[in-house]
């Protein structure tokens, strides 16, 4: 799931719960957010043959939202959805205390970071990389 995300055409409209996106605000940002999640996907998937750590993707999401920080605010909240997907993806339960949560991205239990946008449960994400999900894109 994880090649499927690197692959899938980031930062485009969508409708997924709990706010939707309109698109990334310029071209020029929509390559930077793109990158910086990139970057941290190319980075897990080039030690997929060792035992992964909390601490390895953590860093490279504080990385990643660093180079995003001066986007506008709906671009750097899509990079953060991207990147809480990468997050469930890999496994992980326990918290990261780099993202909000509260009534609208509400934390499911036994876990400790929101639910990515568009995902119902923790083991049901969004269609990724699948053109059913671009079909619920804004026009």
């Amino acid at each position: 799931m994880l090649r499927r995300l690197r692959a899938e055409t980031k930062f485009q409209p969508n409708d997924y719960p709990p706010l939707g996106y309109t698109g990334a605000e310029t071209r020029e940002d929509e390559a930077r957010a793109t990158a910086a999640v990139n970057q941290v996907i190319d980075a897990i998937l080039a030690q997929a043959n060792e035992s992964l750590r909390a601490e390895v993707p953590i860093a490279l999401i504080e990385k990643a939202l660093r180079e995003v920080a001066t986007l506008a605010t709906e671009d750097r909240d899509r990079t953060q959805g991207y990147l809480l997907e990468i997050w469930y993806i890999l496994g992980f339960e326990g918290p990261t205390g780099l993202f909000a949560f509260g009534s609208a991205y509400p934390k499911p239990d036994g876990f400790g970071e929101p639910l990515p946008p568009g995902w119902i449960a923790p083991d049901k994400p969004r269609p990724i990389g699948d053109p059913v999900g671009h079909s619920r894109q804004k026009a």
